[in-house]
């Protein structure tokens, strides 16, 4: 869902959310990115991507470029 207002997690401005009920796999994560991820980046800006039963840690390395992965909703929310 995209956020009304931009928020701050961990440092990074996220202007969206992403929820997917499953485990963030090389080869799902790749194909979210293609499919999805990289389109919302394009339109809303930087977001944040929740994988509800966690994801492989190697997988978050789109931080800088505006893509965040988390296994829960975070809790150091800073609103702007």
């Amino acid at each position: 869902f995209i956020l009304q207002v931009p928020v701050a997690v961990e440092g990074h401005i996220i202007h969206w959310i992403e929820s997917k009920a499953s485990f963030g796999d090389e080869c799902s994560h790749q194909a979210y990115l293609h499919d999805q991820f990289w389109s919302y980046w394009n339109r809303f800006g930087p977001g944040l991507v929740i994988y509800w039963y966690g994801f492989i840690q190697e997988l978050d390395c789109n931080r800088e470029r505006g893509i965040l992965l988390k296994a829960c909703f975070p809790t150091d929310i800073v609103t702007l």
